[in-house]
């Protein structure tokens, strides 16, 4: 499958038209609002993150999950990793694969703040909707923001 046959998978609110992994939220967007509220705190800028082969990935990670799984309850759940804003190319470029990065990341129900950092916002899938993971394998999830404080 090519770029735009993927798309058709795509979550509504990405653009589509053109391969970009990161777009500028607006700032008087629900969205940027939505995200601000998430966090508890204002942000400098977010970015909203389109890799549709990461994303699609994911989709079919978690159809292999309920698939061997059947009798199992999975869930997409929504985590935060804080970290600093040197390694966020390095992070997106290994899709926050500690080993790769360097530094193991927790996959946290609510954010850490600290000034300098970014978050990355994901959306993981989970039979554990409650707690803090470190998952196994990249396509346990996918980025969706990065919020830079």
């Amino acid at each position: 499958m090519n770029y735009h046959q993927l798309t058709q998978f795509a979550p509504d609110n990405w653009l589509k038209q053109q391969y970009r992994d990161t777009i500028q939220i607006s700032i008087s967007s629900s969205e940027y609002e939505h995200l601000n509220q998430a966090v508890q705190r204002r942000s400098e800028r977010i970015e909203r993150y389109e890799n549709i082969y990461r994303y699609v990935q994911f989709l079919v990670r978690q159809q292999h999950l309920i698939a061997i799984n059947p009798h199992r309850a999975f869930y997409q759940v929504r985590r935060f990793v804080t970290l600093h804003e040197s390694q966020k190319d390095k992070a997106l470029l290994y899709q926050l694969d500690g080993r790769r990065c360097g530094k193991t990341f927790e996959f946290k129900k609510q954010p850490e703040l600290y000034g300098g950092d970014v978050i990355f916002v994901v959306t993981a899938v989970t039979d554990q909707p409650d707690n803090t993971f470190t998952p196994t394998r990249d396509c346990d999830f996918y980025i969706e923001y990065i919020i830079y404080l």
